[in-house]
């Protein structure tokens, strides 16, 4: 097995409903996507191009430029890292890491979706 990564960037704003006063402010979020497999008969664990389409077209497009709040309850970086993995599930995903800012991530993977 084999596993191939794409890093993807959107911008977001957000304000946690938890967070008294805080007021709504923007991040420039970093997503990277690991697929996991054999290698096809092409010997790519994935079409590279595909990957992207997929990501671009369930994931970037729907948050880029928007405001979280309006896709999530409480939108914190761990309710949106599990978003996105539920999303791409079908392509494939062994994991999935979203950083808010370059010092703090959250990730999900197959196993920790294993356990619950």
């Amino acid at each position: 097995m084999m596993q191939l990564g794409q890093d993807f960037t959107f911008t977001a704003s957000r304000k946690l409903v938890t967070a008294k006063g805080q007021p709504l402010h923007t991040h420039k979020y970093r997503l990277r996507v690991v697929v996991k497999g054999a290698l096809n008969e092409d010997d790519m664990v994935a079409d590279a191009a595909t990957v992207r389409k997929v990501v671009h077209d369930l994931v970037i497009k729907k948050l880029d430029n928007n405001a979280l709040n309006e896709f999530f309850k409480q939108p914190t970086l761990e309710a949106v890292a599990q978003w996105v993995f539920a999303e791409l599930y079908d392509l494939g995903v062994e994991e999935i890491i979203l950083w808010e800012n370059p010092m703090l991530f959250v990730r999900v993977t197959q196993e920790s979706k294993k356990k619950k």
